[in-house]
């Protein structure tokens, strides 16, 4: 009989615990990533690293420009993508080694997202891209017999592993099976035993927090003669003996470390700080943290698989038991992925997918706290809101998590020390990369799609709980607008008076197409002493807005960051002629531009392309990605085809003759309404045809060629 998942009330509080425990980890290691022991003891001393060290003086002397505290990272950015593989492929159970890697197909661009770029032989992610890219498919992809042991045990396994564990409560078999599954699409041997230990101590971790038990549990499910078998042996031995984990790090460093094992970052050494962290600190988030991080060695990877376990077993409080991990990271994470619509996310949010995906494997159906986009339904859980202020009247706010005053359940407070009629505070959230993002060269890329638009509707539930006088509460936006300075948009002010509740509706206004990179609610009045709980915020609502600018000449480029780039060159026509324009590149295969999110549907997306050489071109609905949307194409062979593209399959709808000319203008128009997509040229109706899907984007599409867009548009209908 098949080992089932246990769910416990606090099930979903557990996850987001790890989702927090593996995001903290990133962000503490990664600014020294890849340094050794000594170097990091003598850059911030003996003690080693307790804390964030992004503007630690000692830390700025080795680097200047600092480095940000929240960031696109490949642990991150693979865990929680690669996990999104279950839903593609139906929450099935036997989820194999070969619908992953089409997971991979889909949601990385090649040199732009997810990975480690390293090159083949260099990176063992991206040697694994470029097998499944060829048509080598998991778990060949990552064999040892394909790429050689030394490439196929490197860390990549381990790092992207955490999702499927969280996935699986109590349920170490099954943690283990898409550990596996997972694993083998870019690694084998070692690297996939060390993936399934990882996993299976989270699984177990719902259910157990000894950490010993855990460990033998783990072993259970990889081979007992296995190097990682011997290691985790060798390790509990040492500690029982040392009482020092400086002394059994210096052990790890002789037998397993870097000198004895090839590649630039192998499984078996990191692995081994794994373990050294979780028996010298059971029962400290900050002290597992702290020993792992100042062990050196793969850092961030080391310290996000610390974290996620110690989450789990030590729970939601723990982890700011002894600093404050939690409140400079405000639940922040971002996911540059082909779907650029799940780039601006947060950890509850993640949690939430996690756990819907977990209760499907287990035949449920998930129920989350409230169905909204922000919740703040568990203690701490800001989801990204920070506090603004304006203007110079001393109007401060401070945000927080907290229990709702009236009533049950967790909410969002805000809380003012003295309002202004003149100024403004209150609170916002990134709904687009900032201006700094965007300006990132360090490491990974960002790519993603806003996920706020004009057309769309944002409404808001609050009371004020606290306040002498008055108070006045509006949903506002800001985006990039000429010359990429801040616009500002807002709704009507609503008064409120104290202990009095208020739902708040907004349409988003007019921006020319250009992305909003900040949703608001702003507070004004003259009360002191305001306080206002928000119980949720929601936006919904497909857009209806320009997605090339009406004005695109104006100064100001950062709109066309809005979209993700698929293709060689994404960019502005440098010779203008009449009405605005873009150029869309790709050297070979098909490349897609896309913009939106999963939640749009029922909508209709017009643009005019005209071909200046190209085998084929078109446009796309229910984008999710780039082998998962429905496409509609103009071909050099003058054939028009409607295809639904479904993770590698390829469905034909409709095909008919349609002349192919070089530098014609062909407005092209796709309407998705109740399951049937409407294909029209010229204005006039060519295909209709039922297609399934539940939500996504829009695309532009080019094969080897370059084609000139001259608009582009979306509207609800």
């Amino acid at each position: 009989m098949a080992a089932t998942a246990h769910f416990q009330p606090d099930y979903l509080t557990g996850v987001y615990a790890g989702v927090l425990g593996k995001i903290i980890g990133v962000y503490l290691g990664r600014p020294f990533e890849g340094w050794s022991y000594r170097k990091l003891t003598e850059v911030f001393g003996h003690d080693g690293v307790r804390y964030y060290v992004n503007n630690h003086p000692a830390y700025l002397k080795q680097r200047p420009a600092g480095h940000p505290l929240v960031v696109t990272d490949d642990d991150i950015a693979g865990t929680f993508t690669f996990f999104r593989a279950l839903e593609d492929f139906g929450f099935t159970p036997d989820l194999s080694a070969e619908q992953v890697g089409r997971a991979w197909l889909n949601y990385i661009i090649e040199q732009k997202t997810v990975l480690w770029w390293g090159g083949m032989g260099t990176s063992t992610e991206h040697t694994a891209y470029l097998r499944l890219k060829r048509g080598v498919a998991a778990p060949a992809s990552g064999s040892i017999a394909t790429n050689g042991l030394v490439v196929a045990e490197q860390i990549g396994a381990q790092i992207f592993i955490d999702a499927w564990g969280l996935a699986s409560p109590g349920n170490p078999e099954q943690a283990a099976r898409l550990a596996r599954a997972a694993g083998t699409v870019s690694h084998d041997g070692e690297s996939v035993h060390g993936a399934v230990v990882v996993a299976v101590m989270i699984a177990e971790a719902f259910v157990n927090t000894d950490i010993n038990h855990l460990l033998d549990t783990a072993l259970r499910h990889i081979p007992a003669t296995c190097l990682i078998a011997r290691l985790i042996g060798d390790i509990r031995g040492w500690v029982k003996e040392d009482h020092d984990w400086r002394k059994t790090r210096e052990r790890i460093e002789e037998r397993y470390g870097y000198a004895i094992y090839g590649g630039g970052c192998h499984i078996i050494p990191n692995h081994a700080l794994i373990i050294l962290a979780l028996l010298y600190a059971p029962d400290s988030f900050a002290d597992a943290q702290h020993i792992v991080n100042t062990a050196g060695w793969d850092t961030d990877c080391n310290a996000a698989n610390v974290g996620c376990i110690q989450g789990v077993r030590l729970g939601l409080d723990a982890i700011d038991a002894d600093y404050p991990f939690r409140g400079p990271v405000a639940d922040r994470i971002l996911l540059p992925t082909a779907e650029g619509g799940r780039a601006i996310t947060d950890a509850l949010a993640q949690a939430l997918h996690i756990a819907h995906g977990a209760h499907r494997l287990a035949g449920r159906t998930f129920k989350p706290p409230k169905n909204a986009r922000y919740s703040f339904a568990l203690p701490g859980s800001v989801q990204g809101f920070m506090p603004i202020e304006d203007g110079t009247q001393g109007v401060t706010a401070s945000v927080e998590n907290a229990a709702a005053t009236q009533g049950a359940g967790r909410v969002l407070r805000i809380s003012v020390g003295r309002l202004s009629e003149r100024h403004f505070a209150g609170a916002a959230v990134a709904t687009f990369f900032t201006r700094e993002d965007l300006a990132r060269t360090l490491g990974y890329g960002v790519h993603g799609s806003p996920t706020l638009y004009t057309g769309q509707t944002v409404s808001a539930n609050l009371t004020a709980t606290a306040g002498e006088g008055l108070i006045r509460a509006r949903l506002a936006g800001v985006y990039y607008s000429d010359a990429d300075a801040p616009g500002h948009v807002a709704g009507e002010w609503t008064t409120l008076q104290p202990n009095t509740s208020a739902t708040l509706n907004w349409t988003v206004p007019p921006s020319d197409g250009r992305p909003f990179y900040e949703l608001r609610l702003e507070l004004s009045g003259t009360a002191t002493d305001a306080c206002i709980e928000v119980d949720a915020i929601d936006v919904t609502g497909t857009p209806t807005t320009a997605l090339i600018p009406e004005k695109i000449d104006a100064a100001g480029d950062l709109w066309l960051r809005a979209w993700v780039n698929g293709m060689f060159s994404f960019c502005r026509n440098w010779r203008p002629m009449g009405k605005p324009s873009v150029f869309f590149i790709q050297n070979e295969g098909v490349g897609a531009v896309s913009i939106g999110t999963e939640e749009w549907r029922d909508y209709r997306f017009s643009c005019t392309l005209r071909p200046h050489m190209a085998d084929a071109f078109g446009i796309a609905v229910a984008y999710r990605g780039k082998t998962r949307h429905i496409a509609f194409m103009l071909r050099a062979d003058g054939t028009a085809v409607l295809e639904q593209h479904e993770m590698g399959d390829i469905h034909a709808l409709a095909q008919a003759k349609v002349p192919f000319e070089l530098y014609r203008s062909y407005p092209l128009a796709m309407e998705w309404n109740n399951g049937t997509v409407r294909c029209f040229l010229d204005g006039k109706e060519l295909f209709q045809a039922p297609a399934t899907a539940t939500g996504g984007g829009v695309a532009i599409r080019v094969q080897e060629g370059r084609v000139m867009g001259e608009e582009a548009r979306v509207e609800a209908v």
